[in-house]
C-alpha cells in the first residue's frame, strides 16, 4: 500500500513553492490525457487534499534584516580540507531564516548577503560542519 502522506512530503521537498496537492482517482483515459496533454477531461474523484506544512506564502515574506541569530540549517559547499584553516572557496549554498516566527528558505539575494559575512561562513565551515 502506498503511503500518500510520505509521497506528498517527498513531492513538496522537490516542489517547495507548491502549497497544496490533491490525490485523485483517474480513469485510464484521464491518466493518458493528463500525461500527454497536461489536462484532465471530465469529473475527477478527489480522495484527499494535502497541505504543504512548510509552504511560505511569498506575499508574507519580509526582507531579512541581517540578524544572523535568525539563520539556521546552514549548508556549506566547496569545503576543501587542503585549504584549512582558510577555506577560501567555501560558501553557504542553502540556509533558513525565521521570518515572522515561520522558518523559510533564504532567497538568493539573502544568501549572497550572508556569504559576504566571512566570519559567519568561516564559523559554519569550521565548527558546524565539524572541520575543527
Amino acid at each position: 500500500m502506498i503511503d500518500i502522506h510520505k509521497q506528498a512530503k517527498d513531492y513538496f521537498s522537490h516542489n517547495p513553492k507548491e502549497a497544496t496537492i490533491g490525490i485523485a482517482l483517474l480513469t485510464e483515459s484521464q491518466l493518458k490525457d493528463a500525461w500527454e496533454n497536461n489536462v484532465i477531461q471530465n469529473e475527477v474523484d478527489v480522495l484527499t487534499v494535502i497541505q504543504n506544512e512548510n509552504y511560505v506564502n511569498p506575499d508574507t515574506i519580509t526582507e531579512w534584516n541581517g540578524d544572523t541569530k535568525l539563520v539556521h540549517d546552514v549548508v556549506c559547499l566547496n569545503i576543501n580540507t587542503k585549504d584549512y584553516p582558510d577555506f577560501s572557496d567555501a560558501f553557504i549554498s542553502e540556509a533558513y531564516v525565521l521570518d515572522n516566527n515561520v522558518s523559510r528558505p533564504m532567497t538568493e539575494n539573502e544568501l549572497d548577503e550572508l556569504n559576504n559575512d566571512l566570519e559567519f561562513v568561516h564559523y559554519h565551515v569550521l565548527y558546524v560542519t565539524g572541520m575543527k
